[in-house]
């Protein structure tokens, strides 16, 4: 489903990424982990076109989209949840949800207004508040909503549960979980790693913009004296 292969990128002529390869299948969660500053961000914001190339290649079901505008990626099936949410603080919950509703562009499940109600019906019970009046794991939940509905191959999330409580966080991973076998491909960066490891199948460690580690989830979080090199955990 998504394949990058040896991604460049700077910030001005301070480079960030040195040579990023990852892959993740078709029905399948990727996650991504590494301490902050390491290109996480900028990984993923290289992948749906918010972050020039340098060098390297982004590849969709085969087809490369590197260099396409994030507007025509989108349109692809790729939906991109961003550490800030980017939560439109004046449209309220209902106007959010349905501005963002797409057909699909692909068989399989099919996500509607009342499917997103039924799996956050938080977001239900405030259908007509604003976004600057949600808490901000109500806020998650619309970012993440909002996301679904447009019916993606592809979810990216960025830091989906941070600076949320540990019953939101729950609440959060039991969803992600639940979308397992759906045909939606997921990747997903978080700074809580039992969020990854309890979601993804193949996990990949970043350190200095490189890849330093990769493999079954299982086996990543098994291994104390690498997260301890790399994390500090």
């Amino acid at each position: 489903m998504l394949e990058a292969r040896e991604l460049h990128a700077a910030y001005g002529r301070i480079p960030v990424l040195y040579g990023i390869s990852l892959a993740a299948a078709p029905d399948r969660f990727l996650g991504i982990i590494g301490r902050n500053g390491v290109g996480k961000t900028t990984t993923l914001r290289s992948i749906v076109g918010l972050m020039p190339l340098t060098a390297g290649d982004v590849r969709l079901d085969g087809q490369s989209i590197a260099g396409r505008q994030t507007h025509e990626i989108a349109r692809m099936g790729v939906a991109y949840v961003p550490e800030n949410r980017g939560v439109f603080p004046s449209l309220t919950v209902l106007e959010s949800l349905t501005l963002a509703a797409r057909a699909p562009t692909r068989s399989g499940d099919i996500w509607t207004l009342e499917r997103v109600f039924d799996v956050f019906p938080r977001l239900a019970e405030r259908r007509a508040n604003r976004g600057d009046q949600l808490s901000g794991g109500e806020q998650q939940m619309l970012a993440i909503g909002r996301a679904l509905l447009t019916n993606p191959r592809l979810l990216i999330l960025d830091e989906p549960t941070e600076g949320l409580a540990p019953l939101i966080v729950l609440q959060i991973r039991k969803v992600l979980r639940s979308l397992r076998g759906s045909g939606l491909t997921i990747v997903i960066v978080d700074q809580n790693l039992e969020t990854v490891f309890d979601i993804a199948d193949h996990v990949v460690l970043i350190s200095r913009g490189s890849v330093v580690a990769q493999g079954p989830s299982a086996t990543i979080a098994g291994d104390q004296s690498l997260l301890n090199q790399y994390l500090g955990v």
